[in-house]
């Protein structure tokens, strides 16, 4: 079997102590390296610089336990032959008010480049578009009994007027001391979104332009009856749609233009609905009894459902896979048992 050597390093020199911190980066891989078998690496052959400046107020002022900017900065280029491959910065804060709530926000810049993976073919590349975009969040003291957050995101795109939409809130009441229920809701919208759709016959990557949309609902439930005996409960669903609304012809240059001949569908629907419960019992120091069930149903087609509900419906028609497992995990300690044998 033959050995193929590649090399890999990373670099960083900063500062991060005080109110004026800051850091150099450098990250490299060349096209020989894998580390696949000790890792994930999803693509090597990269350059990649990061420099970081931040200032943080140490000190609470009359409207803020704490404060801080910062303004990250990273581009890639491929180190092969020194192919630009996107660069993005932003300017953003952080910070915690007197009520122990927290705040922050940013706005973002993304200069595209060549992107070598997207066309899924060997010597293609596509042209990303510029991307300007923004985003905020609020979240209450965590500390109390009722805690919720908020956040909001947004982006524009230069290629075919792109724009991408997200919000995500949690909601959480703590009853009492044993127990306590959570709500996490997201939903991510992108509106003439650009990527890759499918293969023609002869091979060729067809791109598409789309609409999708995903949403992701879960809700937690955590109830103790006492110190060594729990349960928790999570139940998630999860949609996932792709609205096709024109297929796209990927040029040598990166670029794409409209493609009339290809015909298939390539929309996409997915729904994922998932049920996890388990039992703990701690019976000894280290030592439990874990009983769980879970419940997994999926669906994959290309008819596109309306309405999250519809969707959320039609996921229980599906076949269900259902698992029930008990596992024991025993602790012994080596020192108390050795002590035992030599007093016997």
């Amino acid at each position: 079997e033959e050995t193929i050597t590649g090399y890999s390093h990373e670099l960083e020199f900063s500062k991060n102590n005080g109110r004026f911190n800051y850091n150099l980066g450098q990250s490299l891989a060349n096209d020989r390296y894998d580390n696949n078998d000790l890792g994930v690496l999803f693509n090597n052959d990269y350059l990649d610089h990061s420099a970081y400046a931040g200032y943080r107020w140490i000190k609470p002022t009359k409207y803020f336990n704490s404060l801080n900017i910062n303004f990250p900065i990273n581009v890639s280029h491929r180190l092969s032959d020194g192919a630009f491959q996107g660069l993005s910065s932003r300017i953003g804060f952080n910070s915690q008010l007197k009520n122990l709530a927290r705040t922050g926000g940013n706005i973002n810049i993304y200069l595209g480049g060549k992107n070598f993976y997207e066309p899924r073919v060997a010597g293609k590349y596509f042209q990303e578009g510029n991307r300007i975009g923004w985003s905020s969040y609020y979240a209450l003291n965590s500390a109390k009994k009722y805690f919720s957050d908020y956040a909001i995101r947004g982006s524009m795109n230069s290629l075919l007027n792109g724009f991408q939409i997200y919000m995500g809130t949690e909601q959480r009441y703590r009853f009492n001391d044993k127990f306590s229920m959570s709500v996490n809701l997201t939903a991510n919208s992108f509106k003439n979104d650009v990527g890759f759709a499918t293969r023609s016959i002869s091979g060729d990557a067809i791109f598409s332009k789309r609409n999708r949309f995903t949403s992701e609902n879960d809700l937690f439930a955590k109830y103790n009856f006492n110190n060594k005996m729990g349960m928790n409960v999570v139940v998630r669903h999860y949609w996932s749609q792709v609205k096709v609304k024109q297929h796209l012809t990927l040029l040598d240059n990166g670029k794409v233009i409209p493609n009339n001949s290809f015909t298939g569908n390539t929309d996409r629907n997915v729904n994922l609905f998932n049920v996890d419960m388990q039992y703990s019992y701690q019976i000894a120091q280290g030592s439990f009894i874990n009983i769980v069930w879970k419940n997994a149903i999926s669906s994959f087609d290309q008819n596109i459902k309306d309405g999250y509900f519809k969707n959320f419906t039609n996921t229980f028609i599906e076949p269900q896979n259902n698992n029930f497992s008990i596992k024991i995990l025993y602790f012994l300690d080596y020192i108390e048992i050795k002590k035992k044998f030599d007093k016997g």
